[in-house]
């Protein structure tokens, strides 16, 4: 994106796009794989409070404030779905209000999207690997950003087509934009390894906050704190979805799909909750946060995430559905006894909620989290409680009970998942006015003058964060734009 609004801007600039992959945009076709859910129909009011990260949690401000601010800029959802279609990919609104290409795949898109940066004079350089950037500002002399590139893959031992020694390919440039993505897909090039490279050096280019793992499963806690489900319940339902559930940790929820998987859950719910429940593990959850009224304060090193799996009912009308057949009419009309008694129909638990649309993954879960740790009445309602003093052994007595147990179903997290697991990262280049740091508006690094360094910072690699659903798309198509303008800022003003 930053490409083409570059080489559209002028036809006097010379665009190269260097990538790491002997095919580019690996990301955008691993989402292909799932139909290719580019942006996303919701409210932009609601749609710029998705983004968290690099400061208060869902404030405007550091790197939350800057890739709302950005995806506000470049048009949100509108503005993707009119890129698409001008590279002839029509688009639709989905059930969910995710948005997707009618064709539901990635190929034509960006098949178009290269042709397109084809015709428009842009240079991309396969199988690239940045070794090195150093800006003027630190060598002390003015002039050009310096690039090292190593290559990439098997054929490192060819000559470059242009004609560069294969042992360090060396570019200058008046300026220059980082997309180089977080550390969740190292198999498509997003190591994390521009860290330790700009990051982490003696004089560093860049001022980064560690990257940690977003939009990521949770691993639970088992029977005597063991890592994971029991045996019994992981052999049954590992694997399993429960359809429409919806998740609960302190004041906040979201609903969707929850996948059970070997060792704990993970699904889009989930990761509309990460951020909190990586927050919450981190810092303890201490005192502090219960005094604040956060519901999900965690017992030991674990945090309670409750899970409702019928949110369309209430307790009470959820509760009607799980009663038990009433018995057979003991009288007749008349007064008179009838001559045969009809016997009356019992249900198990298992029937009454299969009968009443609950997942047999509910039940399953109650007993496992009475056998691994009891009740735990982090989170939990009124109802919730009083539901957690009746032994599940006995709850088939009380539908009321019954009810509001299902509706609030715990499940204790230990941790989440590795950086090697998630859909995307948090944590990167802070937003700021510091050293390193980047501009909220331009998304150009300053050196320690106060000073613009010519480099610029895009996407994934900065201090954002997300949830699944379109949303990391659009901010990384949208960041792309706002750098390319902080480029053309910055270009006139240099010697």
């Amino acid at each position: 994106m930053c490409a083409q609004r570059l080489a559209e801007a002028s036809e006097g600039l010379d665009v190269h796009v260097f990538e790491r992959r002997s095919a580019p945009c690996m990301r955008l076709l691993l989402a292909g794989r799932g139909g290719l859910n580019i942006t996303h129909s919701e409210a932009s009011a609601a749609f710029l409070r998705r983004y968290t990260g690099g400061g208060a949690g869902g404030e405007r401000s550091g790197g939350a404030g800057a890739a709302a601010a950005a995806v506000e800029a470049f048009g949100g959802a509108d503005a993707v779905r009119e890129f698409c279609a001008s590279l002839g990919v029509e688009t639709f609104v989905g059930s969910s209000g995710r948005v997707f290409p009618t064709e539901l795949r990635a190929t034509p898109l960006l098949r178009a999207w290269m042709r397109k940066l084809n015709d428009l004079g842009v240079h991309v350089h396969y199988r690239r690997r940045l070794a090195g950037v150093s800006t003027c500002s630190e060598e002390g002399v003015q002039g050009s950003i310096g690039l090292r590139f190593e290559r990439e893959g098997s054929d490192a031992a060819r000559v470059d087509e242009l004609g560069a020694a294969e042992e360090g390919l060396a570019w200058e440039c008046d300026a220059l934009v980082l997309a180089l993505g977080g550390a969740s897909w190292p198999g498509l090039g997003s190591d994390g390894a521009w860290t330790h490279q700009l990051a982490d050096a003696g004089r560093p280019l860049l001022d980064c906050s560690a990257l940690r793992p977003a939009n990521v499963g949770f691993r639970a806690v088992g029977e005597a704190g063991a890592d994971g489900w029991g045996d019994v319940f992981r052999e049954r339902f590992a694997g399993a979805w429960c359809k429409d559930v919806r998740l609960r940790f302190g004041a906040e929820s979201s609903a969707g799909d929850l996948v059970i998987t070997e060792n704990g859950i993970e699904g889009g719910p989930v990761y509309a909750l990460g951020h909190l429940l990586v927050a919450a593990l981190d810092e303890g959850q201490g005192a502090a946060a219960a005094a604040a009224g956060h519901g999900g304060v965690p017992a030991g090193d674990a945090v309670v995430l409750r899970v409702d799996f019928r949110p369309g009912l209430s307790v009470d009308a959820l509760a009607a559905k799980l009663a038990p057949p009433a018995a057979s009419a003991r009288a007749t009309e008349d007064g008179s006894v009838p001559k045969k008694k009809k016997k009356r129909k019992t249900r198990s638990v298992s029937e009454r909620l299969r009968r009443a649309g609950v997942s047999p993954v509910a039940l399953a879960m109650l007993r496992e989290a009475e056998a691994a740790y009891g009740y735990s009445p982090e989170g939990a309602s009124e109802d919730e409680r009083a539901a957690a003093t009746i032994p599940l052994s006995e709850l088939s007595r009380d539908s009321r009970a019954l009810a509001a147990a299902v509706k609030g179903v715990p499940i204790r997290l230990a941790e989440a998942m590795p950086l090697s697991r998630a859909i995307s990262t948090a944590g990167g280049v802070r937003v700021g006015r510091g050293r390193g740091q980047v501009d909220a508006r331009t998304l150009c690094v300053w050196n320690s003058d106060g000073e613009p360094t010519g480099v610029f910072c895009a996407g994934e690699m900065l201090d954002w964060s997300a949830p699944t659903g379109g949303y990391l798309l659009t901010a990384s198509f949208a960041t792309g734009a706002r750098a390319a303008a902080g480029v053309l800022d910055f270009l006139p003003v240099r010697p």
